[in-house]
């Protein structure tokens, strides 16, 4: 409804959108590595893919039993309510390897709950 600025329908919150859009857009067209926008706040973790080197990580239970409900979109290539973090190893050629870690308990080890090579453009 507009009454934060952080309310998708705020005056700030979508000139946030569009200058992101442009951003995107921007890096997408110029060089050889995948686009990933990384952001938290979000109490669960999801990889989503709009356009093919576009790519967007929520990253944000980092806390137990703590998190928001999910449901998968059209662009959603991974999503989990499990508490955890994401790791991204880049590699010289602009390819990177992400990787989505989970812990269920606090007794539990981190497992991979989800891995992606995430190719350079043309490979």
């Amino acid at each position: 409804s507009g009454y934060s600025e952080q309310d998708v329908t705020s005056e700030e919150y979508q000139h946030y959108i569009g200058m992101i859009g442009g951003v995107v857009n921007t890096a997408a067209a110029r060089g050889k590595s995948p686009v990933i926008f990384a952001s938290g706040h979000e109490h669960d973790l999801q990889v989503l893919q709009p356009k093919d080197d576009i790519w967007y990580l929520v990253s944000g239970n980092g806390i137990l039993d703590h998190a928001s409900a999910l449901s998968d979109g059209p662009n959603t290539v991974f999503a989990s309510e499990t508490a955890g973090y994401m790791t991204l190893d880049v590699y010289e050629d602009g390819g990177v390897m992400l990787k989505v870690i989970g812990v269920e308990n606090e007794e539990s080890e981190p497992v991979v709950l989800f891995e992606r090579w995430i190719p350079a453009k043309g490979d």
